[in-house]
């Protein structure tokens, strides 16, 4: 996806509403970097990626793919930082989407634009991330 920011802000939380404290992620800008976390009867993945800031202003690709305890940040297309989980969440049982903000908490509201939100039910490789990263974004095509 395309996110173009300033501040912190939650990108999108899946299975994280007012009735349920498990089974859900959270993607976010969290001190200025990508962020992602899942829960399932404990914290899974819980590492932000401090290599590279993303509350910048500019337009950014950002993604992040997991497969089993192995997660990689993926920022305008390359592999940015790869993390590992104690605990592998691999289904979440309330499906609750919410894209800009904390559902549960109706709180950590993302400030700025983003587009080309996807997800998907399975890792993808880094050739097609790096394909996602390459495509026009959406907000540059003129009528």
């Amino acid at each position: 996806m395309w996110i173009t920011t300033a501040k912190d802000g939650f990108i999108m939380t899946l299975g994280r509403d007012s009735g349920h404290n498990s089974h859900n992620f959270v993607f976010s800008v969290s001190n200025g970097y990508l962020s992602f976390w899942d829960y399932n009867n404990g914290y899974g993945f819980n590492t932000a990626c401090q290599t590279q800031l993303v509350n910048t202003g500019a337009r950014t690709h950002v993604a992040f793919a997991k497969s089993g305890s192995t997660g990689i940040y993926y920022i305008n297309g390359s592999p940015t930082c790869t993390v590992t989980s104690s605990l592998s969440s691999t289904s979440y049982t309330n499906v609750a989407l919410c894209v800009g903000k904390d559902c549960r908490n109706n709180n950590n509201f993302f400030t700025g634009k983003m587009d080309s939100v996807r997800i998907f039910s399975a890792q993808l490789s880094a050739s097609q991330i790096l394909y996602l990263g390459k495509l026009i974004p959406l907000d540059t095509y003129y009528v």
